[in-house]
């Protein structure tokens, strides 16, 4: 779990493209905190990445967004939210 932490910690500050697929969207909101493309549309990707490529400040403003959202993500994090839903379904 640390292992995939600090994996988490080593991409953050990186701009993130990735396809509109499964629970990719649940990570990734489009242009908030990467840009996502539809699946299989390779001249989506490629635009993508040029664009930012050319657009240092969309580069800057997505990794940073993105590195600021991380932390609700890692295993601690993620272990707090389950034991709250774990107490309020046997309150219940």
């Amino acid at each position: 779990v640390a292992t995939q932490s600090k994996e988490l910690w080593r991409w953050a500050g990186v701009p993130i493209v990735a396809s509109d697929v499964d629970g990719i969207p649940d990570l990734v909101q489009h242009e908030q905190t990467g840009l996502l493309v539809k699946p299989n549309d390779a001249e989506a990707l490629a635009q993508a990445l040029l664009r930012l490529y050319r657009d240092a400040p969309l580069r800057r403003r997505l990794a940073q967004q993105a590195k600021a959202g991380l932390a609700h993500y890692t295993p601690e994090a993620m272990a707090e939210r389950y034991l709250a839903l774990y107490s309020q379904l046997v309150a219940r």
